[in-house]
Parts: structure tokens; C-alpha cells; sequence
């Protein structure tokens, strides 16, 4: 961030600027669906990132499932925590 210094700025690189892009729609997709739970949260207490178990309570093994979550009861979360994986077995309660 000095005169000398490179630009930080993700538009300077064109492979940056279309990835963030992707990504920030992605984002502005789900922001109205992340606001109208924040909205519940804040007027009835429910929350917004709930685990498997606390939707689906009578499923046994989701009770052991510690590496997903729900956004509300629509939208399952289920990231890629391993270095170097691109894919990953995902738990559906029935």
C-alpha cells in the first residue's frame, strides 16, 4: 500500500477478478434467505447455524456428525476441511 509496492487490487489479475466475481454472486445469492434468519434469530430465537441433530433429533448418527451444519433447515453445509481434497462423504439425515 506504498508508492513502490505491487497493486493489491484483484482486478490487476484477470483470473482473480473472475473468480472473485463468481464467488460474490454466490454470496449475493444467499444473502437474502442468511437475512431473513438473522431476522427469526433475532425475533423468535431460533438460530441461524443449527447441527444436523437440532433439525433432525430423532436421526441417531447425526448426533455424531461434527463437520456439518445447516443453515436453517434449508440449505446443508458441508465444507472440505482436509488439505489437498476437493470432495468429501456427506451425511443426510433421513
Amino acid at each position: 500500500n506504498g508508492n513502490h509496492s505491487p497493486d493489491q487490487d484483484p482486478a490487476v489479475h484477470p483470473e482473480v477478478a473472475s473468480v472473485s466475481k463468481e464467488v460474490l454472486m454466490l454470496r449475493y445469492k444467499y444473502l437474502p434467505y442468511l437475512y431473513s434468519l438473522f431476522h427469526r434469530a433475532h425475533m423468535e430465537g431460533h438460530s441461524v447455524a443449527r447441527p444436523l441433530y437440532n433439525v433432525f433429533p430423532s436421526d441417531i448418527p447425526a448426533r455424531d456428525v461434527d463437520d456439518q451444519f445447516l443453515w436453517g433447515t434449508g440449505i446443508m453445509i458441508a465444507p472440505v476441511l482436509k488439505a489437498g481434497l476437493v470432495q468429501r462423504n456427506v451425511y443426510f439425515p433421513e
